[in-house]
């Protein structure tokens, strides 16, 4: 079993790594909507139901050569039962 440090700075990395993301101009969003960063760390939780945030990467076709880039991530509820 991981220790629980490991876990938390696993998990400040991965909301790191959305925080650039955004800078880069790529929309994070939570049920649909865009919620501040304060919000985020919602998405590492898992509720007493056993629902949990997954992501999507959405991605499209961007500039004359119609390079693929990553345009959003969408974040939704999943719940196993």
């Amino acid at each position: 079993m991981r220790k629980p440090e490991l876990i938390y700075e696993e998990n400040e990395s991965y909301i790191e790594q959305l925080k650039t993301f955004k800078k880069r101009g790529v929309k994070v969003l939570i049920d649909g909507v865009e919620q501040p960063e304060s919000k985020w760390k919602e998405l590492l939780k898992v509720s007493d139901d056993g629902g949990f945030y997954m992501g999507d990467y959405i991605t499209g076709k961007e500039g004359e050569d119609e390079k693929e880039i990553l345009k959003e991530i969408r974040f939704e509820k999943i719940r196993l039962k």
